[in-house]
């Protein structure tokens, strides 16, 4: 079947969000949106897609979509692009995440306990070193040093897994981590905290909210 350039989006979106719903991608499709070029979100979907070896019935409308046609498809559609490639990005990295947010979550209730490394009392680094032991992710023992490993994430692309950084000022050491376990309308992580221990909260707490510095993300995309 030969499709126009006009129709070609509305067909390879209809395969493309049938494909992710299918995969229980839907909540990616409604979350954050790229900021990078519109050229550079189609071909890293483009691309995307010939890794996974997904099968496109008619694969001239994706060939035919080249930089010259970006205006033609709109920034709404490229913006469903990038939120498809990272619900791609985000099923490679899943089982590994998953894994460390399961195994975190049976800390939850551990007490804090400054240099502590175990289930009788852990502090927040610790506790970010043992669960990534899952994976055979190996940091560093100490919330500074975490902090310079990794990829430095924007806050509206923050997903599950990733380490969020605090300190008590914007130029001072950083002093506390957690990790990302859900993102919905509100950001939650799970660390040890000093009066609590190990808990869940939410980013948006005033507490935190002001102690936030940055995300990290120790995974690669693949």
């Amino acid at each position: 079947m030969k499709i126009i350039k006009n129709n070609a989006i509305s067909s390879l979106f209809l395969f493309f969000l049938t494909t992710t719903l299918s995969l229980g991608q839907t909540s990616y499709l409604t979350q954050n949106v790229s900021h990078q070029r519109p050229t550079d979100n189609f071909n890293r979907v483009k691309n995307q897609l010939n890794k996974e070896n997904f099968v496109i019935t008619d694969y001239e409308p994706l060939a035919d979509l080249q930089e010259e046609a970006v205006e033609e498809v709109g920034e709404f559609e490229m913006m469903l692009l990038a939120e498809i490639s990272k619900a791609l990005n985000f099923r490679k990295r899943e089982p590994s995440v998953m894994a460390i947010i399961d195994e975190a979550k049976t800390f939850i209730g551990t007490p804090y306990r400054y240099g502590g490394t175990t289930r009788t009392g852990i502090d927040c680094s610790a506790f970010m070193q043992t669960i990534f032991r899952v994976t055979e992710i190996e940091l560093p023992r100490v919330s500074a040093s975490q902090a310079h490993i990794g990829e430095t994430i924007d806050f509206g692309n923050i997903e599950k897994g990733d380490l969020l950084f605090f300190s008590n000022s914007p130029n001072a050491r950083i002093s506390h981590v957690g990790m990302v376990v859900e993102v919905s309308d509100e950001i939650y992580f799970i660390h040890a905290a000093t009066s609590t221990g190990v808990t869940v909260s939410p980013l948006s707490m005033a507490y935190w909210d002001k102690r936030f510095r940055f995300a990290k993300r120790v995974f690669g995309e693949n």
